[in-house]
């Protein structure tokens, strides 16, 4: 009605089966229905697909997100770590410019991931690291309580933040 196209090249066609049938290739399942096409183009046939940034697989487990987060968060950290690091900035002001520029990063999409915080321990792990690090402590070392010092930055632990999240997403 409107003249717009879907754009293929952002397309893929995924299969997802219940847990009981995880035994079957989804890749095998979707080529043995026929081709999969829009507009005249053929439609790859994906395991994984980022839809707004979250990664999803056909089995719907979310660590291949949560690792693709940690990835970027790391990858922003190394790029900010000179002033996130830096003791004439006060603590207060790093702070800020961690919960701004850095955490989003970390919690993209957590509003989909489970109530079960021993399943954000790498993700909490990568939030501790960064957190010694604001305070001018060395990244593994054992001085300094992260949820101690989260309290006083009032940054929360990941799973709080998570947890949070999710619920926010419900209650709208």
């Amino acid at each position: 009605i409107w003249g717009m196209e879907c754009g293929v090249s952002k397309c893929a066609a995924m299969l997802i089966l219940p847990s009981h049938e995880s035994h079957l290739d989804t890749i095998e399942v979707l080529r043995s229905e026929g081709d999969w096409m829009i507009h005249h183009q053929p439609l790859p046939i994906a395991r994984k697909y980022i839809y707004l940034g979250v990664e999803f697989t056909d089995d719907l487990q979310l660590a291949a997100h949560m690792n693709l987060n940690r990835l970027r968060a790391n990858q922003s950290i190394g790029s900010c770590q000179r002033f996130l690091s830096n003791k004439s900035v006060p603590l207060g002001i790093r702070a800020l410019a961690y919960k701004a520029m850095i955490l989003p990063i970390l919690a993209w999409g957590s509003e989909l991931l489970p109530l079960d915080k021993t399943k954000f321990a790498l993700m909490t792990q990568t939030q501790n690291r960064e957190l010694r690090m604001l305070c001018g402590l060395r990244p593994n070392s054992t001085l300094g309580y992260p949820l101690a010092i989260g309290r006083e930055l009032n940054i929360p632990p990941f799973w709080v933040r998570a947890a949070t999240s999710r619920i926010r997403l419900f209650s709208k």
